[in-house]
């Protein structure tokens, strides 16, 4: 799969369903694929419409913000069912 060549490209973006059919795979390869990507430094960003390459560092900003947020989230999330479990272990 050349999915960064793919993303490079487009002019548009593309919606994570739409890579999956064009690469004749699943959503979440594709998810796993892009995660991959930028973990290697890849400004792959991504909006309502989809996923895109992007070179403006405003866009990828954005991306930094909206990861930010989710990991914010998700830690919130950890630390509430933490203290459910100590609370039934007596901790």
């Amino acid at each position: 799969m050349d999915l960064l060549k793919y993303l490079q490209k487009r002019s548009t973006p593309i919606s994570g369903h739409n890579l999956a059919k064009t690469f004749n795979t699943e959503s979440s390869t594709i998810r796993k694929e892009i995660q991959r990507l930028r973990a290697k430094g890849e400004p792959i960003c991504s909006n309502r419409n989809g996923y895109f390459y992007s070179e403006n560092v405003d866009d990828v900003r954005k991306v930094v913000q909206s990861l930010e947020n989710r990991i914010k989230t998700q830690q919130n999330t950890l630390q509430g069912l933490i203290k459910w479990v100590g609370d039934r272990n007596g901790g």
